[in-house]
Order: C-alpha cells, then structure tokens, then sequence
C-alpha cells in the first residue's frame, strides 16, 4: 500500500526493502503476500524505472522457490511463473541475457521436479486432466494420423 500512498519515499527505499526480502524464507505463508506483493510492484514501473541487475535478480531470487510444485500449491506456482515472466519482460533489455541462465537454472532446481502422484497435491492434478481427456474424435483422428504414417513409412522402406 506504501508503494502507492508514497512513491517519492519508496522509490529511495525499494532497492534495499528488495534486497532485504531474499532474505524471507519462502514459506506457504508468505507465498501469496511476497508474490502478490511483486506482481502488483511490476505494474508500477516508476518506482523501479532506477534498478539495477541486482535488484533484478533479487525479485527472481524471491520468486524462484516459489515455483517448486511440490512445495507449493498451483496457484502460488502458476504466480510465481507470472510474476517471472513479467519482471522478465519488464527488464531492461541490456539485463534481459544476463538473467536467462540464473532463472533457467532456478526453473530447473524448483519446477522441473516430478509431482509425487501419491501427495496431497495429486488432487488437484486429476481434476486438471481435462487436456489428457481428449473427445473420442480427436483421439480417433490421432489414431487414423499415426496409423497412416506407419504404413506411409512402410511403403518408404518396401
């Protein structure tokens, strides 16, 4: 709420204020407030129109843990990849390939993990099938493609 009450303050203290919340462990509880708190900061780009790389990678140091599927639930991962994604873009273009490897890397520690089908979180993943469940047509239609390509790939080879 400061950051839209007091921009001329907290532009001087977001740089620090950034940097000290890395130091938050990232917890389920502070999930909804550290990212909602990024994604509504990423709409104000006037109080971080002066950052620099570190501040940059500060906001992806922050919002990295959170994108662990196994830790955290859909909706805290599916922000964190927003809030990512948008600060991502919002960044200065000269920024933009330095930053590339630190958040893969960050992607590949936090949400690249299997899901654990046997975990609480297996819930939410059947009810999400909807795109596995395709209509008998469609199924049918990628049937009758593969088929036609094994014989067209027989007749290749005979």
């Amino acid at each position: 709420m400061c950051t839209v009450e007091m921009p001329d303050i907290m532009i001087k203290l977001l740089p620090a204020l950034i940097v000290k919340l890395t130091h938050i462990s990232a917890t389920v509880a502070m999930a909804s407030p550290m990212l909602e708190f990024l994604s509504t900061l990423v709409r104000l780009p006037h109080l971080y129109a002066n950052f620099v790389a570190e501040q940059y990678v500060s906001v992806f140091a922050i919002s990295l843990p959170y994108t662990n599927p196994s830790k955290f639930n859909q909706y805290i991962v599916s922000l964190a990849h927003h809030v990512i994604a948008m600060w991502f873009i919002r960044c200065r273009l000269t920024f933009r390939k330095d930053f590339v490897q630190y958040i893969t890397k960050g992607l590949r520690s936090n949400a690249l993990l299997p899901f654990d089908d046997g975990h609480e979180h297996s819930s939410f993943r059947a009810r999400s099938t909807s795109l596995n469940e395709r209509p008998k047509s469609l199924r049918a239609a990628k049937v009758a493609r593969a088929a036609a390509a094994v014989a067209n790939s027989s007749k290749l080879a005979g």
